[in-house]
């Protein structure tokens, strides 16, 4: 049997349970597919190098039309806009990528904002996050959330693709990434807010990548500052989880804890 952390395992059914309930009460309730977050992979995997992509952006589409994730062998950053995906590479070029293009780690939803309102002054990353956060009614709750406007600064970054077996930890990879900083730059912040309690399965608090108004600029955002921007929230209420089936995932090993990794990751590295 597969050795899984307790808390990975815990997690994981914790997500089973919720979706059966989810499904039973579907008839009730009319979330349908509005409030259901589908992620494909997990991340302590995916940080501890489950870089092969499986899922084809083909497939990513239907479980969404917003999110965001990462490319086959980790070559770049995914971004999900209005159900066009983009691909940022470390090189700076951003493109839509085929169909075929594989994603090794994704998160999405049909984003349907339930609150939507607006900043016409400057915030930080510590200050917008405060501001998002006084609207948010559910500590524990999992949110989809937007961000479009007018940014003062952005930095983001993207990592090259790996190339030979076995993979590396994404942290050994740190100082291969490339960043990028933006000034005065139009755009859309696309991601989520995820509570703590799933830790190590996917990302907990906020994450975003970043997609440029003229498609020409992107990647996951580690620092910004926003200067007039309009901000819509979508409470999301099931969490879907598709596994890899692949001779890697079954054979990994989940029991090391990558908390500290990812806080570090988030931030591009910096302390």
């Amino acid at each position: 049997m597969e050795m899984i952390s307790r808390k990975i395992l815990y997690t994981l059914m914790s997500c089973i349970c919720w979706i059966s309930m989810s499904v039973q009460g579907q008839a009730n309730s009319q979330i349908g597919k509005d409030g259901i977050l589908f992620q494909y992979g997990l991340l302590n995997g995916f940080m501890g190098g489950l870089y092969d992509g499986v899922l084809s952006i083909d497939q990513l589409k239907k479980h969404g039309n917003f999110g965001l994730g990462a490319p086959d062998r980790l070559d770049g950053e995914l971004v999900m806009e209005k159900g066009r995906i983009y691909q940022t590479q470390f090189t700076g070029k951003t493109f839509v990528p085929q169909n075929s293009t594989k994603s090794c780690l994704a998160m999405l939803c049909f984003f349907n904002a339930d609150t939507a309102v607006r900043s016409h002054r400057s915030h930080d990353v510590k200050e917008a996050y405060m501001f998002i956060d006084s609207f948010l009614k559910n500590k524990n709750g999992m949110y989809a959330v937007r961000i479009k406007g007018q940014f003062e600064y952005v930095k983001t970054r993207a990592f090259p693709p790996v190339t030979s077996q076995p993979y590396p930890d994404i942290t050994s990879l740190m100082d291969l990434q490339r960043f990028f900083e933006l000034y005065k730059v139009k755009g859309v912040f696309v991601g989520f807010k995820l509570p703590s309690f799933l830790d190590e399965v996917s990302i907990p608090g906020y994450h975003f990548h970043f997609l440029s108004e003229d498609k020409i600029n992107g990647g996951h955002v580690t620092d910004f500052t926003w200067k007039d921007v309009e901000i819509e929230i979508q409470e999301l209420h099931q969490l879907q989880l598709l596994l890899p089936q692949t001779y890697d995932f079954r054979n990994f090993n989940f029991q090391k804890n990558r908390s500290a990794d990812l806080k570090k990751l988030e931030r591009g590295g910096e302390k």
